[in-house]
């Protein structure tokens, strides 16, 4: 071979062309071919560069090719006629790969072990007097074939093994029937470690202990089945109303004429203030109405009309009434308190159930409808006074007086204040930390005109009827709890259409600080919303349920029968038990098994503001570790509370107290101390926020 055609094969070799050539070779007395030899093997053969002819290079390589593979095969030439003729034909198979003869030796071996010998076999051991009999499976070396002796010698080493994890199973088992293990989960806990055997009989046992439990639960107690099929509701063929429709459309006023005709009644919003207007809405129409929520209770002897918040349902649910509704029905959805309207639709005791939403709800409610048997009439609404787009930003020294501007943080908000007054104008604030006491008085500020401009977070969205022609957006976006992102359709059709309330303007003007504001909130109001289609609607456990399923499992934890409840209860295809990530971080702290189930469920349930260093959560935990060791709980008496941020703190430290004296009387002793002192802070608070700072 000339130095050109050397040179031309190897670098056909560099390409992959001629490594795909055959080789022709000889396994077993049979020939086979075997291609794609890798270049570094032919690169590695002595001499083979220097060969000059191309006939000469091929031999060399084939012939020692055919050395190795002699090699390689000659221990196992008397097991390879012992095998059946397709265990020799998957042997040639291998071998014709090139790449496969670097495992064959292992490969081989384990196929001959387990054609002599086979892998699979019975193991026989007693368990409590009887036989059991468990398939078993040997794992035979691969480097070396087994005499029979061998084999019999490793059976008797797995049958031990089996045998002492059998003993360790029974010990652990105790009264637990380990009959009830099915075969396979048997064989595979035997098969381990003892380390790693106790670990996983142990999750299994109690895992298995907790479906009897509960098994035997839904047989034997109603609240553990169909979720929906507990109410009394169900002795009854409800007839459902929907007033459906966009915000400012008369869809609360209608539900609420046809409360006050009802010889009996129940309101149930998702705000204390929206449940307090609507108290004193029908007081004024000489209804006595009750009052409850979280946090108040205004009793009036004889009452046949009920405003309360949403979470307060339960109470109601055995009580008969001639009209029951539902406000903001689109919370159904919320991954907070969706639970709470959920228990409020399913349970609500009435033939005549009202509820008021956007049409997005539509699906939902026709689904849950059709779960509870009852019948469904939706009467759409139209706004009752036209709503614009305002194209041009304007400027907080020219914005008309009357108008809201809305910012997304309590910090935003303040500024914007603060911001208005050095320009020579004046405001009133509305955010989530204010109470409703501050929150009405701010609303009639700026309904009287003590105060040209209204700023406020979205808290404005619900439960404020507002006399504002014009609203402006100072941002489109908001951090909802996780990330910021911009506002949905429906949320802007919200907080938007607070402008040009019914009976106070004639038409509504929505705009932002900014052109891309603008656009967004033109989109967000153009576009139609996404429909809220539940195909599963949450649900809550009671205490009832908790307490039942801890007592039937001996377990302490709160949250781990609450997080048993939702894995393992079954309320059929249409309903979820749920358990929100911020409430489980709750539970996750005030979870000490020594204190009192109950007490550990009743703080759980007070709704408390803030973060996880709040002096709010900071002091519900304090007050807990009291109320275990038998004491009374005295009223907090911080130090002096100079500025806004501490008053609001301590309020709603006042607010949690109070919370939780309805609950606990007998521990919380000083009630009509904090809502004197509530009352006190509130004032505090409206000085603060009624001091408008002029620039000097």
């Amino acid at each position: 071979m000339s130095m050109t055609g050397r040179q031309q094969l190897f670098e056909d070799l560099e390409s992959g062309r001629a490594q795909q050539a055959p080789v022709a070779l000889t396994a077993f007395g049979t020939p086979i071919e075997v291609g794609a030899v890798p270049r570094q093997v032919i690169y590695a053969i002595p001499g083979l560069r220097q060969v000059h002819r191309a006939d000469v290079f091929w031999s060399k390589l084939q012939g020692r090719l055919q050395k190795r593979l002699d090699l390689l095969l000659e221990p196992f030439l008397a097991y390879y006629a012992e095998l059946p003729e397709d265990e020799q034909q998957a042997a040639l198979g291998r071998l014709s790969k090139y790449p496969n003869w670097v495992d064959f030796a292992r490969w081989f071996t384990r196929r001959v072990n387990l054609f002599r010998h086979g892998a699979h076999y019975t193991l026989t051991l007693e368990l409590h007097g009887e036989p059991l009999h468990l398939p078993a499976e040997l794992e035979f070396p691969d480097n070396r074939v087994l005499a029979e002796a061998e084999v019999e010698s490793l059976r008797a080493a797995q049958r031990e093994a089996y045998r002492r994890n059998l003993e360790t199973l029974i010990e652990l088992a105790e009264d637990f029937d380990l009959d009830q293990v099915e075969r396979p989960v048997l064989i595979r806990l035997l098969r381990q470690n003892p380390r790693r055997l106790r670990k996983h009989f142990l999750e299994l046992k109690e895992r298995m202990r907790t479906a009897m439990v509960l098994s035997e639960l839904r047989r034997t107690d109603a609240r553990f089945s169909q979720y929906h099929e507990l109410y009394r509701a169900r002795r009854l063929k409800r007839r459902w109303l929907a007033y459906l429709g966009p915000t400012n459309s008369g869809k609360t006023h209608r539900a609420m004429e046809q409360v006050a005709q009802a010889g009996s009644a129940l309101y149930l919003s998702p705000l204390r203030l929206m449940a307090l207007e609507n108290q004193e809405r029908l007081e004024e129409q000489g209804i006595p109405c009750t009052l409850i929520t979280g946090e108040e209770q205004i009793i009036r002897e004889g009452a046949t009309h009920y405003c309360c918040t949403m979470e307060e349902f339960g109470r109601f649910q055995n009580t008969r009434f001639d009209v029951v509704v539902v406000d903001e029905v689109q919370l159904l959805g919320d991954a907070q308190r969706g639970w709470a309207w959920t228990d409020a639709l399913v349970g609500a005791y009435t033939e005549r159930l009202i509820m008021t939403g956007p049409e997005l709800v539509t699906p939902s409610l026709e689904h849950l409808c059709r779960i509870c048997n009852d019948e469904l009439t939706i009467e759409r609404t139209r706004r009752l006074t036209p709503l614009a787009v305002d194209p041009q930003p304007p400027s907080l020294q020219r914005i008309p007086a009357g108008s809201i501007i809305v910012d997304f943080s309590r910090r935003g908000v303040l500024e914007l204040k603060a911001l208005l007054e050095q320009r020579g104008r004046s405001a009133a604030v509305i955010y989530g930390a204010l109470s409703p006491v501050v929150r009405r008085e701010q609303a009639r500020r700026f309904r009287e005109g003590e105060v040209e401009i209204m700023v406020a977070t979205d808290a404005i969205g619900m439960g404020l009827n507002l006399p504002a022609h014009r609203l402006y957006f100072r941002t489109d976006e908001k951090f909802d709890g996780t990330t910021v992102r911009t506002l949905t359709g429906q949320e802007i059709k919200q907080i938007a259409g607070r402008a040009g309330r019914y009976g106070f303007s004639e038409s509504g003007l929505a705009g932002g600080f900014e052109h891309t504001v603008i656009h967004t909130i033109r989109r967000g109001l153009d576009e139609p919303d996404p429909p809220l289609d539940l195909k599963k609607f949450a649900v809550r456990p009671s205490y009832g349920h908790l307490k039942t399923l801890a007592d039937a499992l001996g377990e302490r934890s709160l949250l781990r029968v609450w997080l048993t409840f939702i894995e393992s209860v079954n309320y059929g295809k249409h309903f979820m038990a749920v358990l929100p990530e911020e409430l489980m971080n709750w539970i996750r702290r005030l979870d000490d098994p020594a204190i009192d189930l109950r007490l550990r469920w009743i703080f759980a349930s007070v709704p408390i503001h803030g973060g996880p260093e709040s002096p709010a959560r900071l002091s519900a935990l304090a007050w807990l570790r009291q109320v275990h060791q038998g004491g009374s709980v005295p009223l907090p008496y911080p130090g002096r509370l100079q500025d806004l941020r501490s008053l609001e703190e301590t309020l709603h430290e006042l607010e949690v107290y109070i919370h939780l004296w309805r609950a606990l009387p007998e521990y919380f002793i000083e009630e009509e101390a904090a809502r004197a002192r509530r009352e006190e802070l509130n004032e505090r608070i409206l000085e603060i926020l009624s001091v408008t700072r002029r620039r000097r």
